[in-house]
């Protein structure tokens, strides 16, 4: 089978090359239709090919003139997507697969036109667009009824059903999201998948009173909805004897306004508590990120699923989430993670002491991570199951063929 990806932005660049990959690995072919990618990003073709359709102009303007940037895109992004047809008749796909929209009335029109001759499938990866904010009014017109134009949905859990449960949609398919970095039961990291979560990884420079700091991590694009803020407002929370035991990390490009928080951080006198790495994080970074830290935190507003969780998984951090979307459906307090309700502050403030004040608790949900990455289903697996949607898409009007071959590439 011949698949096209389509992520203009890249928005998910890694989810997307995984996949592309294990479609090549399963012994499709697959292209990755985006724009140029940045350096750093793990978008490197191996057994899939990247096309280089969107965005060329303006990704050589970001650096240069980044307030022109964003204009300069959305102009280019029209143009883009009125040749995308051209494009694809080129690439002679079986089906195109759209992850994200950047303009969704724009795009829309273009689905709406490629599916006269190809299947169309979406993967929704959240049921509240953009997670209720928008970096713009253009990317809020019409995605509602962006979701409409498709023939089959791809979504990643129970919750994203029952979300979508009174919406005009089309047939949604579960597939779960695949582990991200370090898949080791798949050879993702150059083993064979028969290492276990490393106990030593707890040991390290005692903090004040003889005991190793607790190494948490959040990562990620920084944005209002992952609760930044809440994880402040928790450390603050914490004894001084037990604030003099945590190292903290948050890591990941700003698109919000970090300075107040960082202010309230200073206030509190967690200066040295907490190291604000805010810029993109290469990919070449990520992995020592996750394998230095105990736990990592999502203390988020809302989310369907989460590339970082899996990403968490992957590499056996235990992780204190929310108890929204999907996440209760990866972490099972006591054994791989912890739950916490969603902005409670104080709660994750008591999450966070009972494991800097018990090594061994870490240890054991540590190991309960490496359990639950067992358990869950490889990017082979992963593929074969968007597979069979595609496939369940095509069926929905075995015409196309036929009009396809009839229109000259």
């Amino acid at each position: 089978m011949r698949v096209a990806m389509v992520d203009p932005s890249l928005f998910t660049h890694e989810y997307d090359a995984t996949l592309c990959d294990a479609l090549g690995a399963a012994g499709h072919e697959a292209f990755l239709v985006a724009r140029p990618p940045r350096p750093g990003e793990p978008v490197h073709p191996g057994r899939y090919t990247l096309v280089e359709h969107f965005h060329r102009g303006s990704e050589r303007l970001r650096r240069s003139f980044p307030r022109g940037y964003q204009y300069a895109k959305a102009i280019e992004h029209v143009i883009d997507v009125m040749r995308l047809k051209r494009t694809l008749r080129r690439l002679r796909p079986d089906v195109v697969h759209f992850q994200w929209p950047v303009v969704p009335a724009v795009d829309r029109l273009a689905v709406r036109a490629i599916r006269k001759e190809w299947p169309v499938v979406l993967t929704l990866h959240n049921t509240v667009p953009f997670h209720g904010s928008p970096h713009s009014r253009a990317q809020a017109w019409g995605v509602a009824e962006f979701t409409e134009e498709f023939d089959a949905l791809v979504i990643h859990g129970s919750y994203s059903a029952a979300a979508l449960r009174d919406r005009h949609a089309p047939p949604m398919h579960v597939v779960t999201h695949g582990l991200m970095g370090a898949d080791r039961r798949d050879g993702g990291d150059g083993t064979d998948g028969t290492e276990g979560a490393d106990p030593a990884r707890h040991d390290g420079a005692c903090a004040p009173g003889g005991v190793a700091p607790l190494r948490i991590l959040q990562f990620g694009r920084v944005r209002s909805y992952k609760g930044v803020d809440v994880l402040v407002d928790a450390l603050t929370c914490l004894p001084a004897a037990v604030r003099e035991r945590v190292e903290v990390v948050v890591a990941g490009v700003p698109e919000m306004a970090v300075e107040p928080l960082r202010e309230r951080a200073r206030a509190a006198g967690l200066d040295g508590r907490v190291r604000w790495d805010l810029r993109f994080i290469p990919a070449t970074e990520v992995p020592p990120l996750f394998e230095e830290a105990d736990v990592v935190v999502l203390p988020y507003r809302e989310v369907d699923a989460s590339g970082v969780l899996m990403k968490a998984v992957a590499y056996d951090t235990p992780a204190i989430v929310s108890a929204v979307g999907s996440f209760p459906d990866v972490v099972t307090p006591g054994e791989n993670g912890l739950v916490v309700p969603p902005g409670d502050a104080a709660a994750l403030a008591s999450a966070i002491e009972s494991l800097a004040s018990d090594r061994e608790l870490v240890a054991r949900l540590t190991m309960g991570m490496r359990e639950c990455r067992e358990r869950l289903p490889g990017w082979d697996d992963v593929a074969a199951r968007t597979v069979e949607v595609y496939e369940a898409a095509a069926e929905r009007d075995p015409e196309r063929t036929v009009r396809r071959r009839t229109v000259p590439a």
